[in-house]
C-alpha cells in the first residue's frame, strides 16, 4: 500500500476525449520507500482501461510517462 502525499490532476485526450489522469507523490507504509503514482480509467477497444502505474521515484521519468500517456490512442 502507497500513501499519497501530494497530487495534482492533469488532462490528457485519449481516444477523441479528455481524461483527467492523478499524479501522485507517495511512499510505501512499510518501507518508507518514495514512489510516483499514475492512474486514471478511459474507454479501451473492448471495455473500460484502468492505469495504476506506480514507480520508485528514483526511476520515475515524467517525460517518458507523459510520452506514453500522448501515445494513446
Amino acid at each position: 500500500d502507497l500513501d499519497i502525499q501530494r497530487s495534482e490532476t492533469r488532462e490528457f485526450e485519449v481516444r477523441g476525449k479528455m481524461t483527467d489522469f492523478k499524479f501522485a507523490e507517495a511512499s510505501d507504509a512499510e518501507s518508507g520507500e518514495a514512489y510516483r503514482q499514475v492512474t486514471a480509467s478511459f474507454p479501451g477497444a473492448t471495455g473500460t482501461v484502468l492505469l495504476l502505474l506506480q514507480v520508485p521515484a528514483k526511476d520515475y521519468d515524467e517525460d517518458a510517462i507523459v510520452g506514453m500517456i500522448q501515445s494513446l490512442e
